[in-house]
């Protein structure tokens, strides 16, 4: 790669997983509050479009590196075609993408359940 962006993605998970880890902690003992779980909800939509955006740019990268001539393979099933090995790469880049879509549209409806949950409880208290 041409140079490496700092995305904090390895750190947002890892603090996701603390945290997720202690909400199942803390709901095995008492109910889960609603605000955790939206918390939770919005902790994976960050890392699902802080993940995206890395697999965006690792595609970006790759194909500048195959307009340019820069990528060489010299080993493995593509050894010596490194069009062909950058073409797969991308390809799979780009499926792993288009994958992330429904996973966010999912989130998405799951945070809205949980505020209309929320809101739901106080209308009826």
């Amino acid at each position: 790669m041409e140079h490496c962006v700092d995305h904090r993605l390895p750190e947002i998970l890892l603090d996701t997983h603390h945290r997720l880890r202690r909400a199942g902690t803390v709901a095995s003992e008492t109910p889960i509050v609603a605000a955790d779980l939206y918390w939770s909800i919005g902790a994976l939509a960050q890392c699902l479009a802080a993940m995206d955006e890395v697999i965006s740019q690792l595609g970006t990268n790759a194909r500048k590196q195959l307009r340019t001539g820069k990528f060489d393979v010299e080993s493995g099933p593509f050894e010596g075609e490194p069009d062909a090995a950058l073409l797969t790469a991308i390809l799979a880049l780009a499926r792993a993408s288009s994958s992330c879509e429904p996973v966010q549209t999912a989130i998405g409806n799951a945070q809205i359940a949980v505020s209309d949950l929320v809101a739901t409880r106080h209308i009826r208290a």
